[in-house]
């Protein structure tokens, strides 16, 4: 299945969009948004305590062998990359502008140890009919069944200072 096969011919980056700056109202959600992703970080680092913490029990009833090493690597590896991954995501912008668009498809994301949905979608795709872009994949973090194909969205790009990357993501624009 192909997403957004119609809009190929628009694609582009969040970079090529024209912002505007953001009302009051809309800066205190993306505030939110940012302030959220802050729990990321802990649920990282309280996963990485829980592979010790049973790699530790393993240790102190024997059964600590070369194949739950390896998991247990396997799973430590997995979570030292996402709380960078979470830390580098949970870093504040200082001002923030945002752009228009639709939701076209949202990329739900799934559990990484099982095929099982969290219900949240982690990446969108969005068509700003206004500036005639396609983006087929802005970072997010909504629960799919507050939001559905054709609702309207932001583009936010959140400003972290000179020299650095802003931060792109998509929020609803009529939260209910």
């Amino acid at each position: 299945m192909v997403i957004g096969k119609e809009y190929r011919q628009y694609q582009g980056k969040p970079d090529d969009l024209t912002y505007r700056a953001a009302t009051v109202a809309e800066e205190e959600v993306c505030v939110a948004t940012e302030k959220n992703r802050i729990k990321a970080v802990i649920v990282s680092i309280v996963f990485i305590v829980v592979v010790l913490f049973f790699g530790y029990i393993l240790h102190l009833t024997d059964y600590l062998n070369i194949i739950t090493i390896a998991f247990l690597s396997i799973f430590m590896i997995v979570a030292i990359v996402n709380l960078i991954r979470s830390i580098l995501d949970s870093r504040k912008s200082i001002s923030f502008e945002v752009a228009e668009g639709i939701m076209i498809y949202g990329f739900e994301r799934t559990d990484s140890d099982s095929a099982s949905s969290s219900g949240y979608y982690d990446h969108v795709a969005v068509w700003c009919p206004d500036q005639q872009i396609y983006l087929p994949s802005v970072k997010c973090s909504m629960y799919k069944y507050t939001i559905r194909k054709g609702d309207e969205l932001l583009i936010v790009r959140g400003y972290r200072g000179e020299g650095k990357k802003p931060n792109f993501f998509a929020i609803n624009k009529n939260p209910q």
